[in-house]
Order: structure tokens, then sequence, then C-alpha cells
């Protein structure tokens, strides 16, 4: 694992690598959040004037950065604190802000809210180091709050227990069925794009999990329907 190399920032990975990283699971997707004072258009031009390396995307009123540095694929963004979200999905507005507990604190649950150095020296604010070892899944701060923000995450909820064996916490899961009925005011792509995942890892555990959190009303909802198939997932 190797990190990026410019002067002025120190870099860490977070949230599903460092999640991964802990349980001993490969990752394919490299988050970083870099500390720095380098401006978001000076980062962006020293990265596309380094060897083998390019920006994809940026989004400054979202403080990130799709690229690829030194011959790796990953995603950047400055530590951030997110304000209302009018939508259930988006932020309105991202501030920077000064610290990474500040940063986490804006995360969906405590096992992704961990950073993680190049010396593999584990920041861990919100305790997501326990949940891991307690197989629980609970949100950083408010259930309530953090499901209000992005109700998508009532489906990552329900993928991540799905993939990681783990138990729902029980406050988490009493908020998921209030804002189960959210979701549809989510795009069915997501929704869709979200259940196929849990129906790729265990389908017999998915479709336990759509009745449990009553959420057949949302496929008929976004007119989605289910499918038997024989066919081999690429």
């Amino acid at each position: 694992m190797k990190f990026p190399k410019i002067k002025g920032c120190k870099f860490h990975l977070v949230g599903g690598c460092v999640r991964d990283t802990v349980m001993k699971k490969p990752f394919n997707d490299y988050d970083y959040v870099v500390e720095t004072e380098l401006p978001f258009n000076t980062l962006q031009y020293i990265i596309n004037q380094m060897d083998n390396s390019r920006v994809y995307l940026a989004k400054e009123e979202f403080l990130t950065i799709r690229c690829r540095i030194d011959g790796q694929d990953c995603d950047i963004a400055y530590p951030r604190k997110d304000s209302d979200y009018t939508d259930g999905r988006h932020p309105d507005k991202v501030d920077h802000v000064g610290t990474l507990k500040e940063d986490a604190s804006r995360r969906d649950f405590k096992m992704n809210a961990m950073y993680m150095d190049e010396s593999k020296t584990i920041y861990d604010p919100f305790n997501g180091m326990s949940d891991i070892t307690n197989k629980i899944i609970s949100t950083v701060g408010s259930p309530r709050t953090r499901f209000k923000e992005d109700y998508l995450r009532v489906l990552r909820a329900i993928r991540f227990s799905i993939q990681c064996g783990f138990k729902i916490e029980d406050k988490t899961q009493y908020e998921m069925l209030f804002a189960a009925y959210r979701l549809r005011k989510i795009s069915m792509e997501r929704i869709k794009d979200e259940l196929n995942k849990c129906f790729r890892i265990n389908a017999s555990r998915t479709v336990a999990c759509i009745g449990a959190f009553d959420l057949w009303h949302i496929l008929d909802y976004h007119k989605l329907n289910l499918e038997l198939t024989n066919r081999k997932i690429k």
C-alpha cells in the first residue's frame, strides 16, 4: 500500500479501506483525506504535473478530487463539514475544517470513521474499532440525524450488515424503520444499485432484510421487480 507523496501534504486513508484493513480483507478503492495548507487549485495543479498522475474530476464545492497519483487511482478530500441536506442525499454546502475529528463527525457509521496514516497508525475518534470487534453497526452521533442527511444510508447499513455479518445496533435499527419510507426521495438507480450489491452477497438475507425493514413498498414505488436467474455474476 503506497501513500501519495506531495510536499506539504499528509494523507490519511479513510472509510472502507481502513475498515477492511482492520478486518484483514482486500479492498480496491483508495479514499484519502489530506491535511494541507495548499489551496484546492494548487493541489490539482501539482497532481497534474506529477509523473503517471492526472486529475479526472475535481469538485471544489465539495472539496474532492478524483485522480491518479503515481499510477494509483484514488479519491482525495479535504477535511470537511457538511451543512443541511435539503434533498435527503447531498449536503447543500461543504466547508473546510481543521481536524480529522470534525471530518469524522459527518460520516455514516463508526466503523467507517477511522483514519490510517502512512505509518499504519489508526486514528479512531468514534470507537469504530470497538464496533468491528463486537460485530456491530452503529452511526456516528444521532442515527436520526445521519439517516435524515442521506436516506440511502438505510440500505448501506443493510449491505454492511450482510457483507460483514454484523448486527445493526438497536437504536440504529429503530431509526432505520422510520427513515425507510423516505427512500422514495432517492433515485431508482441508487436504490437498485445498493440492493443488487446486497443480493450478490447473500440473496436470502437480503430478502429477509427487505421484509424486516418494510422495504417492499419502496420497490413497488420505484417499479423495481425481482427476477430469478442462474446467470453468473461477472
